[in-house]
């Protein structure tokens, strides 16, 4: 069976390792457009807050681990086009048969909206862009970025940590607006303002580039988007996603799309979304792969889950938004509170609870504080994924260190003496 994956995303890497394993025999090659394999989305700021040496080093996976797994690549390789019929593809270097294709070309975050000139990058999601920006932003003094989601909110504090002045516009009312509700980021919106270095334009759309009126150097952190690929010739949604069934096969017989080429199944609402993760782009292309030969695997969809930290502040958020109580089907409670992060620790953490108000079943948990509390939020997404109650919570065994966690449970803390507000 020979394979072709189009796209060394984290789709299409972890889909080429599980299609190796399930199938030893199987001629496996990934082509791929860019010079850098894996690079990170997030390996430029990595980078220069020092973590890596070189820039090249930013990538999730090495060329000799998959050239170890007997997995092809070919890298600086253009797909043009791929005739379904024929089972043939065309790049810019030749033409390949395949018995199965998996498209995993992952998705862009070059505005859609904002005029643009062609000759200049305004993104640095890809190794060559990065490449491309790095000494232009080491030169900068002032840096102009359109769109406050986590891309933009990180890229400020890093640009501001190195001493750069930052201008960033948002088209909503508050920054994060995707994974927090507005009144819980209170205390953390209040800090932004004392921070001369940064100028936080909000309600402001920028349609197009004025490099006198904005700043020397304009980068783009809008949300992302999928790539164009093959949407001439598969079906495809009105946002351009690619459609497949449950088993990630498109319109056309043997042709697979995964990772942030597609919509997935929100575990809340059941209702098919655009969420691009990269948890969700390696299950979905483990998923594939799985499919390739037989339908027998759905993808099961996931969760919305964020953790990062943004001048100073670490904030994680997983399923539902009180902002969103509307997409859910029944009458729902929040729970808000206020308590140290450790026993040891003088700082708080705050966090806010999305409950189904009958069942008293976890929904939704966002948390923010200047202690690192990241390691939480994978928890709280374990225990909405099981669908489990407050009562069966309480009843967990919890880890508990006096000066790594609080005094009692994390998340049994929430349920003592707390106030509740139900809507």
């Amino acid at each position: 069976m020979k394979i072709v994956i189009i796209g060394a995303s984290f789709g299409g890497v972890y889909c080429a390792l599980e299609a190796r394993r399930l199938y030893p025999d199987a001629e496996i090659m990934i082509i791929e457009k860019n010079e850098q394999l894996a690079f990170l989305p997030n390996g430029l700021l990595l980078y220069l807050q020092g973590v890596y040496e070189n820039l090249a080093d930013a990538t999730f996976i090495s060329k000799e681990t998959l050239m170890k797994n007997n997995i092809q690549l070919r890298l600086q390789e253009i797909f043009l086009s791929c005739d379904g019929q024929e089972k043939t593809l065309q790049t810019d270097c030749g033409t390949y048969m395949y018995d199965k294709l998996v498209l995993a070309t992952g998705s862009t975050q070059q505005s859609k909206v904002i005029e643009l000139q062609e000759e200049e990058i305004y993104h640095y999601k890809t190794y060559q862009a990065a490449k491309y920006l790095l000494p232009k932003i080491e030169e900068a003094q002032e840096i102009t970025l359109i769109g406050a989601g986590q891309a933009g909110m990180e890229a400020a504090s890093v640009f501001i940590e190195l001493g750069k002045k930052v201008h960033l516009f948002e088209a909503m009312d508050y920054p994060l607006f995707k994974y927090f509700d507005q009144d819980f980021l209170t205390p953390f919106l209040a800090a932004l303002e004392k921070i001369p270095q940064l100028d936080l334009r909000l309600n402001q759309r920028i349609t197009q580039m004025d490099q006198e009126e904005l700043s020397e150097l304009i980068l783009t952190t809008v949300n992302v988007h999928p790539t164009e690929t093959m949407s001439d010739v598969l079906a495809t949604h009105s946002d351009l996603t690619i459609q497949t069934n449950d088993f990630l096969e498109t319109s056309q017989k043997d042709i697979f799309a995964v990772g942030d080429l597609i919509q997935i199944p929100f575990t809340l609402t059941n209702e098919k979304i655009y969420l691009p993760q990269i948890n969700h782009a390696v299950r979905s292309g483990m998923t594939a792969a799985a499919n390739l030969v037989k339908p027998t695997k759905k993808f099961r969809g996931g969760l919305r889950m964020i953790g990062t930290k943004i001048f100073g502040w670490y904030l994680a958020s997983v399923g539902l938004l009180e902002s969103e109580a509307f997409l859910y089907p029944k009458k729902l409670m929040i729970k808000t509170t206020v308590i140290p992060a450790s026993i040891t620790s003088k700082e708080t953490l705050y966090c806010k609870l999305i409950i189904e108000r009958k069942t008293q079943r976890l929904l939704g948990v966002q948390l923010l504080s200047q202690a690192n509390c990241l390691a939480i939020i994978e928890r709280c997404g374990w225990v909405i994924q099981q669908e489990m109650t407050i009562e069966a919570l309480l009843e967990q065994d919890f880890f508990f260190q006096s000066q790594y966690s609080s005094t009692l449970a994390f998340l049994n803390d929430l349920f003592v003496g707390c106030d509740t507000d139900e809507i």
